[in-house]
């Protein structure tokens, strides 16, 4: 099954500061993708992915004066297989309180009965600037870097986590939850199984929460 994800993806260059904001598809085992993570729409364009573009995609300056040099904002709805991994990526930086600088990650499992959620990445903010929020919504499930079901799927290697840390991740990103989840998320958990040489391995397996019997 899959679901709807709408995004705001782009860049902006000021003499304030800039920003940026892209989402990438992160491989698994049930989702290989490309086989390496890439932006969502380099997928949209590759037969077979599931990835899917509904509608039509606009696109904006991102400075109200028309000047290409600033950059631009892209708002795109793709459907997407349902437990695709995706990495929101979001930076900032800014000259108007000295040199902040703030680089962060957020990874989101899309789900068509997970709880309806919005995350605005927040943007630079100068005053001739077109957006000050970059939108990523959707129906998705928020993971936590150190969540076990991650780790199976597709762990974060130890010298990327600083840009998953949550005083980063709150100062990039805001959060909003428009309507609850329709139905609690499966788990993931880890099986052995043997391959076709006859080795024991262990590969990931959804155990989905059983219906309840009435």
């Amino acid at each position: 099954m899959n679901t709807l994800l709408n995004v705001t993806i782009g860049m902006e260059n000021f003499n304030s500061g800039s920003a940026k904001v892209n989402v990438f598809h992160i491989p698994t085992v049930t989702h290989p993708g490309m086989r390496k993570e890439l932006p969502i729409g380099q997928l949209e364009r590759a037969h077979g992915m599931g990835v899917n573009l509904v509608g039509t995609s606009s696109t904006a300056p991102a400075a109200r004066n028309m000047i290409a040099e600033t950059g631009q904002w892209t708002t795109k709805t793709w459907s997407v297989p349902e437990g695709f991994l995706v990495k929101v990526f979001g930076s900032r930086n800014s000259t108007a309180f000295g040199a902040l600088k703030i680089s962060a990650n957020l990874i989101i499992r899309l789900r068509p009965q997970a709880a309806l959620r919005r995350v605005q990445a927040i943007l630079t903010g100068d005053e001739r600037a077109t957006i000050t929020r970059a939108t990523i919504e959707g129906r998705f499930d928020i993971m936590q870097p150190d969540d076990p079901t991650l780790g199976l799927l597709a762990p974060i290697p130890a010298h990327f986590m600083r840009f998953y840390e949550q005083g980063m991740v709150r100062r990039m990103f805001e959060f909003n939850e428009m309507s609850s989840e329709l139905a609690p998320v499966a788990t993931v958990v880890a099986v052995p199984v043997q391959n076709t040489a006859g080795e024991t391995v262990v590969v990931p397996a959804v155990r989905r929460p059983r219906a309840l019997q009435l």
